[in-house]
């Protein structure tokens, strides 16, 4: 299988993200508690592929695996707000 070079980027940032969510439990975890830390885990992923995919929501979602509706739903209950002002066209 080969993966494209937007899939191996999004690939390598839910590998740090698993790295980051690992230090937090074993840390700020016990502070925040276990569902705060996934809940910080779930949207810095949601941001990324969002931000790997310039904000649309349909091959971001592709990329993690779920459905749009299901990603949005997501995005509200997470209150991330994804705008065309967060991802300038490539010029």
């Amino acid at each position: 299988m080969t993966l494209k070079a937007s899939q191996c980027k999004l690939l390598n940032s839910m590998i740090s993200a698993y790295d980051r969510t690992i230090a937090v439990l074993h840390g700020t975890a016990r502070e925040m508690g276990f569902r705060a830390a996934i809940r910080q885990v779930e949207a810095d992923l949601i941001r990324r592929a969002l931000s790997t995919h310039a904000g649309n929501q349909t091959l971001a979602a592709e990329s993690l695996g779920m459905d749009r509706t299901t990603l949005i739903a997501r995005m509200k209950a997470l209150r991330i707000i994804s705008g065309p002002s967060q991802f300038p066209e490539a010029g």
